[in-house]
Formats: structure tokens, sequence, C-alpha cells
């Protein structure tokens, strides 16, 4: 989704990342097994699912 480990993190700073449509202020936060949609700033996202 980013280009940079730094870019991703600037991201994160600025409140640009929601998990589940809740914005998530730490991104080296683990996820549980389930399904995710992982979306930063407005119009990158993903679908994820974690076994």
């Amino acid at each position: 989704l980013v280009k940079s480990r730094a870019e991703a993190k600037r991201l994160v700073k600025e409140g640009a990342l929601s998990v589940n449509g809740e914005r998530c202020g730490d991104a080296a936060a683990p996820l549980a097994a389930g399904r995710y949609e992982i979306r930063l700033g407005k119009k990158r996202f993903l679908r994820l699912t974690v076994r």
C-alpha cells in the first residue's frame, strides 16, 4: 500500500490507518484470526484474512 516504511509510519502518525472502519494509531498491533478491511487514506485499501 505504501512505497516505504517511513511513508507508512508517517501516515499512521497522521491517523490515516483504519481497520474495519476504526482508526488505528498503532501499526504494530497484532491481529487475531479473522477477516479485516485495512484502509490507508481514502482510496487505498485491502481485505485481509488472518488464519
